[in-house]
């Protein structure tokens, strides 16, 4: 009964210290990857008035009005 014990102890172990070893080298890996190839910024294209987006909103508000007709 007592290797048993011993087996189960040792195992969740090596599966712990696998476990703590791969976050650590992730986060390494991680940090060496944002510092050389850091990602680009996408400009966010600005809006220069309220009547840019009218179709995405009667594309939506039909889509609603299409959805509550069905149900």
């Amino acid at each position: 009964m007592e290797l048993g014990w011993t087996i189960t102890g040792v195992g969740m172990l090596v599966v712990f210290s696998f476990l703590v070893l791969i976050v650590i080298v992730m986060n390494i890996m991680s940090s060496v990857v944002l510092k050389y190839f850091p990602e680009k910024e996408v400009p966010v294209k600005q809006n220069k008035g309220k009547m840019d987006n009218l179709a995405e909103i009667a594309a939506a508000v039909a889509a609603v009005q299409a959805y509550s007709k069905s149900s």
